[in-house]
């Protein structure tokens, strides 16, 4: 069937105009893609820049409107990440945001130069047992030596009631850092639980204060042996005195506390606590500013 010339000439026009609004369309979807390309890529560079500076709520603003367009980019969501921490929230949402950034920067990335070491960090911090023993036992898989790891797996498995486990953990990284006060006080703990003689770790505990003079670490390890022996006056002596020293740090401040309260020592206790809350002020770490107050309160 032959269409007449008139249609065919209506025909032709119609599909000129179709294929002309169809490249229309194709086009401004294209110019608007680059558009929004070139926004992000302004945000990035502005982000970047303010993170360098130390201007950290301006990187987060510009780094957050950059990987809503660019959600592969690791180094960016790596800056976002530190920036994060930088800028406190109520609640502590900003450091929610730096583990959920970190999560992804080695979902993108693996083997990521800090990202698994600082995001091991945060969940110890933020008391998330089961992503921290998830995590360290993969980063174990690869490097068995890691201590951060390996301290991890020692205190997840202890609080999980796998003892066993959780002393060949502790032994491990003492054997890569035998200065490390908060493994020998739980592998003292765990082997105290086994069934070996306190009196044993009494003299162990002994040893390395007296190869570490004036140390309060090793002050509070001897006192936690007397706990372990039931000499409740040795305990009291060497918390007391190892409160009477510069604290290495929040972690150990918050056990000796702990200890201190539960030597009744409630008075001395606070004292600690407060200055370390004091000392903590001018420190950038915000999550170890959280547990300090948490413990105060």
């Amino acid at each position: 069937m032959r269409l007449p010339s008139q249609t065919k000439k209506r025909l032709t026009l119609l599909l000129a105009i179709i294929v002309a609004i169809s490249f229309g369309i194709a086009g401004l979807y294209h110019y608007q893609q680059k558009k929004r390309y070139r926004q992000a890529q302004e945000h990035r560079q502005q982000g970047m820049a303010a993170y360098e500076a130390g201007n950290y709520q301006q990187a987060v603003e510009h780094l957050e409107q950059y990987l809503r367009q660019e959600s592969e980019d690791a180094q960016a969501l790596y800056r976002y990440a530190h920036a994060q921490l930088q800028v406190p929230e109520p609640g502590n949402y900003h450091v929610a945001r730096a583990i959920s950034a970190l999560q992804r920067v080695l979902q993108i990335d693996s083997q990521y130069p800090q990202a698994a070491d600082e995001l091991l960090e945060l969940y110890r911090l933020t008391d998330n047992s089961s992503e921290a023993l998830a995590l360290a036992q993969r980063i174990l898989q690869t490097n068995p030596q890691h201590r951060d790891a390996l301290r991890t797996q020692a205190m997840e498995l202890a609080r999980q009631g796998q003892s066993a486990q959780a002393l060949e953990a502790a032994q491990a990284c003492l054997e890569l850092d035998e200065l490390d006060w908060g493994m020998r006080l739980l592998s003292f703990q765990l082997r105290s639980q086994a069934g070996e003689p306190a009196q044993q770790l009494v003299q162990e505990a002994q040893a390395l204060r007296e190869a570490h003079p004036e140390d309060p670490r090793f002050e509070m390890i001897q006192a936690y042996t007397y706990v372990l022996l039931g000499d409740g006056d040795q305990a009291q002596q060497w918390l007391a005195t190892a409160a009477t020293r510069p604290s290495p740090g929040p972690d150990f401040s918050i056990t000796l506390v702990q200890l201190l309260d539960r030597a009744q020592m409630f008075e001395t206790s606070l004292k600690v606590l407060q200055q370390a809350v004091q000392q903590q002020q001018a420190a950038p770490d915000d999550a170890q500013k959280a547990r300090l107050r948490k413990e105060l309160v």
